[in-house]
């Protein structure tokens, strides 16, 4: 693009939500004159471009800005849903790192709502039960989704809190089509939901049946656990009062040791002085620490990654009544002469301690140019790979 092109945006916001591994970006961009380099018609956009990996949730956050709302207010918009149609591999039972630039204001912030540990864990947790790090109750690390979510909100939102769940509230209601990535992680974990009653109440025709690929599926339970939090305002319905009381008891109901005070006491934190990484003329905005951002400072010159997709529904545990898919975070902590499901050795700087967050290689990237504008917006899924991953895309 020529200098004289990149004057042409006047206003630019992007966010980056990294959610269990999944990545959405959105640019909004308002142009007062006509595209330069008509080879590149094909994937520019007059006013806005929502990506997310699923075609209705990026319809949910185009349909969000046609309403007036903001980048944030889509990428809230988009992930929500994509934590219904993809529900095995993020979700409101897990976390995230996002961050976002205001081309305007040329600032930008990070949101870290990675998952904590429980209040009772303990370093030493796993270590004559390693299998409990990945499946069940004691796997489930505090969940920050939400939270993450108000605070972008509050920040740089711009419709009502509850406008951004009634897409996929309905569609919860409804019912829509399982896609492949739901089913393909349905085909290969079958044994698994098959023998657990909650995962086969959802995911099963009710005759021992794994629906299909295309089949119509509905989540009554969840549509109605996020309708309460749509109507409350905000994200505290989910960390008080009665629905967080469900929530504990659904953990503890499988052997997790996730309290009220967990969710009580939980804090997303906001920083207004993300990474900044200066490549030549160009500056990459990530997150900090826990997040895979600063090893992405020190590779952005080895190009280096192959991304593959890992699909596990989590803890393999779903709240009955919340309708909730719980993560199984608490394995990206390190237990003492161990190695984790990526086959990661243990580490003493992320062994387990009471409230803190586990190390990870989420890390959402964002370019910009000397002017300003933005060039790049990426992130990626894949465990282990996603930092090298997102350095070879970047």
């Amino acid at each position: 693009m020529q200098p004289a092109a990149r004057r042409k945006y006047n206003n630019i916001f992007v966010v980056v939500l990294l959610v269990l591994g999944v990545v959405l970006g959105l640019a909004l961009r308002r142009p007062t004159g006509t595209e330069d380099a008509k080879h590149l018609d094909s994937y520019r956009y007059k006013t806005a471009a929502v990506a997310s990996d699923h075609q209705t949730c990026s319809t949910i956050g185009k349909n969000i800005l046609k309403q007036g709302g903001s980048a944030a207010d889509s990428g809230i918009a988009s992930m929500i849903c994509v934590g219904l149609v993809n529900c095995h591999n993020t979700g409101i039972g897990g976390g995230h790192f996002s961050v976002y630039y205001n081309r305007a204001a040329g600032t930008a912030f990070s949101i870290n709502a990675r998952e904590k540990a429980p209040l009772a864990a303990t370093e030493d947790m796993y270590v004559r039960a390693t299998d409990a790090s990945t499946f069940g109750g004691l796997s489930v690390a505090v969940p920050g989704e939400l939270q993450g979510f108000y605070q972008l909100h509050q920040r740089a939102g711009r419709l009502p809190w509850k406008d951004l769940f009634t897409p996929s509230i309905q569609l919860a209601r409804e019912g829509f089509p399982i896609g492949g990535a739901l089913y393909i992680a349905m085909d290969q974990n079958k044994d698994i939901i098959l023998n657990d009653e909650s995962l086969s109440d959802q995911l099963t025709d009710g005759n021992g049946n794994l629906l299909e690929e295309g089949d119509i599926i509905r989540f009554p339970e969840l549509a109605a656990t996020m309708e309460t939090i749509a109507n409350n305002g905000s994200s505290d319905a989910f960390y008080n009062g009665e629905l967080a009381a469900m929530i504990a008891a659904e953990i503890h109901a499988r052997d997790g040791i996730i309290t009220t005070q967990d969710l009580e006491v939980f804090e997303a934190e906001v920083d207004t002085n993300p990474l900044m990484i200066k490549l030549d003329d160009f500056k990459l905005y990530s997150s900090q620490l826990p997040s895979g951002g600063p090893v992405l400072s020190f590779i952005m010159n080895i190009l280096d990654g192959r991304p593959v997709a890992i699909h596990c529904f989590g803890a393999k545990v779903r709240g009955n009544i919340t309708g909730i898919f719980y993560n199984n975070e608490m394995d990206d902590f390190s237990t003492p002469n161990t190695t984790n499901f990526y086959g990661v050795p243990a580490s003493p700087v992320n062994f387990i301690k009471p409230g803190k967050r586990p190390m990870s290689s989420m890390v959402p990237v964002i370019v910009i140019d000397g002017q300003g504008d933005v060039r790049l917006v990426t992130g990626g899924a894949g465990g282990t790979t996603i930092t090298t991953s997102s350095a070879l895309s970047s």
